[in-house]
């Protein structure tokens, strides 16, 4: 499937990978991040020039890190080996790097921002959209669900819930708040809100034990819940499989599963999830997701996509989303503009309840340079 998505044009045959650059920057950190790791969140910007043309990805850095923890593994392993190397070179060294995060040397998220600029860089290069050179009979729009708090009382949820739909998203995720009873009232406030017009999906973020998994799981199945996600760590087969006994719901799960596309192949196995969650960040770039949502559709599971952590992987998502013909919907969590520095993602149209593709060359991202400068960190 790589090789696949990378058969390269007979002008990108010449093209010399030529500069990787990290740059750090700097931003309070919106309120899930804040209430998590801190005040003060951090990000990448990782650019590659291929060709004279240089693509650019933002990757956000969790739990606080510094930027320059990225920095180090692309400036002194991935560039060391890609720069002055052949553009045709790159799917080779990719699987390497991928190799090297099975083995616990390497983490994926600078494989996947390096990948996500090498592709945004290919675009411009070929003067099309990512889901141009992935798909050339692209959707030209996507749906979006969005991804809100855990609220511990329906009122609020069920405001936050109908506002959110109303604005053009197609469907609702809540989170849990380590109270199932309070959960429940939450979403069926939700549900009663806004109807049949979105789905309504619950991330219990691997916190439940196997009882209280077994209540919310019917719960969800008398609301017609669209998914109940990860009520287990992903590894626990057994308890998933005992709770898809009991549980008229759809389960969905993998959403950060070490691994890259390779975890597929173990989701796949395990015969427990009905969604199996991707996005550009956790599964080594655009060829990596490309290449998993292959394997998912292939297996006969549905693919939830993931919010991928930063603006230019968010977009990415889209860009795989509209060229993949059997998914059609992205999350971003919301508001948007907390979550998506630097750079404005498209927003849903309320008429329509679509987002439209960004249809420049590469990724589309229109990036806030000022934004940029005034909060560069030094590495």
């Amino acid at each position: 499937m790589t090789e696949q998505v990378w058969e390269l044009t007979g002008a990108e045959q010449g093209y010399l990978i030529e500069e990787i650059t990290t740059r750090g920057i700097e931003y309070p950190a919106p309120p899930l991040m804040k209430s998590q790791w801190g005040d003060t969140e951090y990000a990448c910007l990782v650019s590659v020039r291929v060709g004279g043309c240089w693509g650019h990805a933002f990757s956000r850095c969790p739990m606080g890190i510094h930027p320059i923890v990225n920095a180090v593994w692309i400036d002194q392993f991935m560039a060391r080996r890609l720069v002055g190397r052949p553009l045709g070179e790159y799917p080779r060294h990719w699987a390497r790097f991928v190799d090297s995060t099975y083995h616990q040397r390497l983490h994926i998220f600078p494989v996947s921002a390096v990948d996500v600029a090498i592709w945004d860089a290919r675009g411009k290069l070929a003067g099309q959209p990512v889901a141009a050179l992935l798909n050339p009979g692209y959707k030209r729009s996507v749906r979006a669900y969005a991804s809100i708090p855990g609220f511990r009382e329906g009122a609020p949820a069920a405001e936050e819930s109908l506002k959110t739909v109303e604005a053009g998203f197609g469907g609702i995720k809540t989170h849990t708040v380590n109270d199932i009873d309070e959960d429940m009232d939450v979403l069926g406030a939700i549900r009663n809100a806004v109807g049949d017009r979105a789905h309504v999906m619950y991330d219990a973020s691997t916190t439940l034990t196997d009882e209280k998994a077994a209540t919310i799981g019917r719960f969800l199945g008398d609301i017609g819940a669209h998914w109940f996600e990860e009520p287990f760590p992903v590894w626990h087969a057994e308890r998933y499989r005992r709770l898809r006994a009991s549980a008229d719901v759809p389960l969905t799960g993998f959403e950060t599963a070490p691994g890259a596309p390779g975890s597929i192949d173990w989701a796949l196995e395990m015969k427990v999830f009905d969604f199996i969650e991707i996005d550009a960040n956790w599964k080594a770039g655009v060829t990596g997701a490309y290449e998993s949502m292959s394997k998912v559709t292939s297996g006969g599971v549905q693919i939830a996509m993931h919010h991928a952590g930063a603006s230019s992987m968010n977009i990415a998502n889209i860009h795989l989303v509209s060229a993949w013909p059997a998914v059609d919907m992205i999350e971003l969590l919301t508001p948007a503009d907390k979550y998506n520095v630097a750079s404005v993602l498209p927003k849903p149209d309320p008429a329509t309840g679509t987002l439209a593709v960004p249809a420049a060359p590469g990724l589309g991202e229109d990036i806030d340079w000022e934004f940029v400068n005034a909060h560069e960190v030094t590495l």
